[in-house]
This record gives structure tokens, sequence and C-alpha cells, in this order.
């Protein structure tokens, strides 16, 4: 994944391990990637929390949850405080 700064046009950051659907939450970057749901710092590229196992698909900004439906039921978790 690659961050650009839209105004200028410029890249401002690579991360390549980041992949799968993204939210951005409290200044840090939320990925639900196939490993599960990871947590990186948009300013350094390091991954700050993972949360192996749960991919969710949605974000309730209100409820500061994130949520994952498999075909049966829905999971909810707290986003994750990193660090």
């Amino acid at each position: 994944m690659r961050v650009f700064d839209a105004v200028w046009r410029r890249e401002l950051l690579a991360l390549p391990a980041v992949e799968g659907a993204l939210f951005g939450v409290g200044g840090l970057l939320y990925a639900a990637s196939p490993r599960g749901l990871e947590a990186w710092d948009p300013a350094t590229g390091e991954l700050l929390a993972t949360v192996e196992g749960f991919v969710p698909t949605h974000h309730h900004p209100g409820a500061g949850e994130f949520a994952a439906f498999d075909g049966t039921a829905l999971h909810r978790r707290p986003v994750p405080v990193a660090g």
C-alpha cells in the first residue's frame, strides 16, 4: 500500500505489507488482512498491533467497534488500543 499527499501529488509512505480492507481510526491505519486485524502507524510504517483471526468488514465509529459477518453470526470487537 502506498500513501500519497493528494494536494502535492507526492508519495509520503510505502507500506508493502499492508493488505485487505483499510480503516482510518484515531490517526492509525487498520488493515483487515488475511492474517487478522492489523494496526499501522501511517507516519512511520510501523506495525503496532495485531488481532489474529479477526478480519472485519465494517467499522462503527459511534460504537468504537469493528465488525465481521461470517455468514451466520456477527462478530464485534472494540477498536484495539495500539502500543
